[in-house]
């Protein structure tokens, strides 16, 4: 950082200045296919999709889109213009973290419905996470145990870039099929609805200060907590 800028700041402009976005390329087609169940209450509507390619039609090379992707359908006509600024796709775009830990980022798009005379609303693009809700499972305590601890550890992670996520129940997280023979849970954090922007702490990415961090502060308290969330 520069001397004399506040890094907060910097986090703040990104967060609140508008983004001009392009619509969808010409050259790929988006097609809804099935609805997710989601209690999410500011983006309300979430699909998988499918990604077709027609590029062999234009000339132009493929694009980078697998052809399973979830599609978050954010309309600001819903959202109460004083959360507008926290909650508008657009303007989270510069927090989106394609990383291991989080969904794959492919783009927010505008898209018209032609239902209501062409009004637009932006579609966030999303990797879909094959995976296993952690809800559904009885694991013995001590796997209860690692669940919760590897889910506490993407927290973290997710916190040293500066985003804090608010809403920690296991609905947000998904544990991916796990490789042959690997022991560490492969776990994505799927919900940002309720999130904080901070700045960045690079401490909490370090793996044996988060394990002291959850073992001495959090463990016991989400343990209990996850259990409940886990039956509803």
């Amino acid at each position: 950082h520069d001397h004399g800028i506040n890094p907060m700041t910097e986090i703040a402009d990104r967060v609140v200045l508008p983004k001009v976005l392009p619509s969808t390329p010409p050259d790929v087609s988006i097609t809804l296919e099935k609805r997710i169940y989601s209690s999410m209450t500011r983006v309300p509507h979430i699909w998988t999709a499918h990604v077709q390619h027609t590029s062999f039609i234009s000339g132009s090379p493929p694009s980078a889109y697998p052809p399973l992707l979830v599609a978050k359908i954010f309309d600001p006509t819903f959202v109460d213009s004083e959360i507008s600024d926290y909650t508008d796709p657009l303007a989270l775009r510069d927090k989106s973290v394609s990383w291991t830990v989080v969904p794959r980022f492919y783009g927010h798009f505008i898209a018209p419905l032609p239902s209501q005379q062409n009004r637009t609303v932006n579609v966030i693009l999303m990797e879909y996470v094959q995976g296993t809700d952690p809800r559904i499972l009885v694991p013995h305590e001590i796997a209860q145990t690692s669940i919760i601890v590897r889910a506490l550890t993407v927290f973290f992670d997710v916190y040293a870039l500066g985003v804090v996520q608010r809403d920690m129940q296991p609905r947000n997280i998904i544990l991916r099929p796990q490789q042959q023979h690997c022991m560490d849970l492969r776990m994505v954090m799927v919900d940002f609805e309720v999130v904080e922007f901070k700045e960045p702490d690079s401490d909490f990415s370090e793996r044996s200060k988060q394990i002291e961090y959850i073992n001495s502060n959090l463990k016991e308290t989400y343990i209990s907590r996850w259990l409940e969330s886990a039956m509803i």
